[in-house]
């Protein structure tokens, strides 16, 4: 999304960029909690990366939650600051 960086002088721009990062975490916790590949596909991998396969449940559970979260906290301007850090 190179586009968010460009929009980003005006506050307009950073307006419509922070939305768009707000949908996007929504629909990407959305869409792993919903999907029913990603315990046994995502979730796995990240589990076997991180070198933890048996935190398979708790990465298929948390993930999806924290980018959910995320997403919610970027809707308010006094819960920016968490957006911010839960972003990194």
């Amino acid at each position: 999304m190179p586009w968010l960086a460009a929009a980003t002088p005006t506050a307009t721009g950073r307006a419509i960029a922070r939305w768009a990062l707000c949908s996007l975490w929504l629909w990407a916790g959305l869409h792993k909690l919903l999907s029913p590949g990603w315990t046994g596909g995502g979730a796995h991998f990240i589990a076997e990366s991180l070198g933890h396969p048996g935190l398979n449940e708790l990465v298929a559970i948390a993930l999806p939650l924290f980018e959910v979260g995320i997403g919610l906290t970027a809707m308010w301007p006094r819960l920016w600051k968490v957006t911010g850090i839960g972003a990194m």
